[in-house]
């Protein structure tokens, strides 16, 4: 028997993907069991709970541009840093052989206020080369900066390679700025000590463009030879094996 028209609308209502929404159940009174509810024995739904949370507002963080690197600071050399007074008695540095051909002579200097660390001169090498290691430098005592002419100055040895603190170009409590570095080494000439080549190392940031400060280092008066101040660089050698030269024997 043909369907009558409503009985195919009713049908095609009732195929996969084509079901007519089912109206909400009844809402239960206030305070009362819903009628289904009350049909299946379930007990009423309990009051709702006043919650506080936290309201998350997303927003778009602007970054403003890269600022421009800042201009490094004139190089300021006027003076240099203040001797430290001598270190106190218990204070003892041993000199001593870690290997053949190399001797160590620790140097107590100061790292910031009454600190003491440790500088080094080494020697033992067959050219009869004087390396002098000054990190971590503050100020050096008096009695120490006597020990370091009598190597540097004739008719000692002098230092075939001095290397220097110069963390940047604003002063700092343990260690030297550059301009301090290099008034440091400029008051060691005057004294009569001798360096065939200086490097500073530990620099930070604040010091600059290692090119630009470099000759910037060479325009200084008293600097601009092969033993003047220069910012050393990662991978720097300095060979000492009796070939001589400038430098230090053959430099890489």
């Amino acid at each position: 028997m043909e369907a009558t028209p409503p009985a195919a609308a009713e049908r095609w209502a009732r195929r996969p993907g084509r079901l007519a929404p089912r109206p909400p159940p009844p809402s239960p009174p206030p305070g009362g069991v819903s009628p289904m509810g009350a049909r299946r024995g379930r007990p009423p739904p309990p009051a709702p709970i006043k919650r506080r949370v936290s309201r998350i507002d997303w927003r778009r963080i602007e970054l403003p541009p890269p600022a421009a690197p800042p201009v490094p600071a004139p190089l300021s050399v006027s003076g240099y840093p203040p001797p430290g007074a001598a270190l106190p008695p218990p204070y003892v540095a041993t000199p001593f052989t870690p290997f053949p051909g190399l001797d160590v002579s620790p140097l107590p200097v100061y790292h910031g206020g009454a600190y003491v660390c440790t500088a080094f001169l080494f020697g033992g090498f067959a050219d009869g080369a004087v390396v002098a290691y000054l990190s971590d430098v503050s100020a050096v005592p008096d009695d120490v900066y006597a020990a370091l002419l009598a190597v540097a100055a004739p008719p000692g040895p002098g230092l075939r390679l001095l290397i220097i603190d110069a963390l940047s170009r604003t002063p700092h409590a343990a260690h030297w700025s550059l301009g301090q570095a290099v008034a440091w080494v400029a008051r060691f000439r005057r004294d009569g000590g001798v360096a065939a080549a200086v490097r500073a190392v530990g620099m930070s940031c604040e010091v600059g463009d290692h090119a630009a400060v470099n000759a910037e280092l060479a325009a200084l008066p008293g600097e601009g030879g092969p033993g003047g101040v220069r910012l050393a660089y990662d991978g720097e050698r300095f060979v000492f094996d009796g070939a001589g030269g400038e430098g230090g024997g053959a430099q890489h």
